[in-house]
């Protein structure tokens, strides 16, 4: 692996991450290439990192408070949730579906895995005799 330093210029204290990290994409530097490879939400994790340094947080403090708010919570109704938070936690899921994503060429892949689910509570709508000529 070959390690590169890009300079990021323009980074304040209050600087808007996700405009920071679209500028950067867009920039035609030949540092673009290796910025677009990162992917939005590791992208703009170090630009976190990177703002809150300049605020005097601590990285481990940084971290934390990114994964406090990058956190996905099974039960959080993201239906109530502002349109950042929205877009935020949806970077969070993208990035934990390509961590556990399986490819054809992994090990442990199985082509058309089927798996029985069984319900955490009994719903009832769907038991019954009921027969389909009474539906219409």
């Amino acid at each position: 692996l070959r390690r590169r330093t890009i300079p990021i210029r323009g980074v304040t204290n209050a600087s808007n991450v996700q405009k920071l990290a679209t500028e950067l994409k867009e920039e035609d530097s030949h540092h673009s290439l290796y910025v677009r490879a990162l992917g939005d939400f590791l992208l703009e994790k170090l630009l976190t990192v990177i703002r809150d340094n300049l605020k005097g947080v601590s990285l481990e403090a940084s971290l934390s408070m990114w994964n406090e708010v990058h956190k996905i919570d099974p039960d959080e109704d993201l239906n109530k949730a502002d349109d950042e938070t929205l877009r935020q936690k949806k970077l969070a899921m993208e990035q934990s579906f390509a961590a556990n994503r399986l490819r054809p060429d992994d090990e442990g892949y199985v082509y058309d895995k089927q798996v029985e689910f069984s319900p955490a509570v009994e719903s009832g709508w769907d038991e019954g005799d009921s027969n389909e000529e009474d539906f219409f």
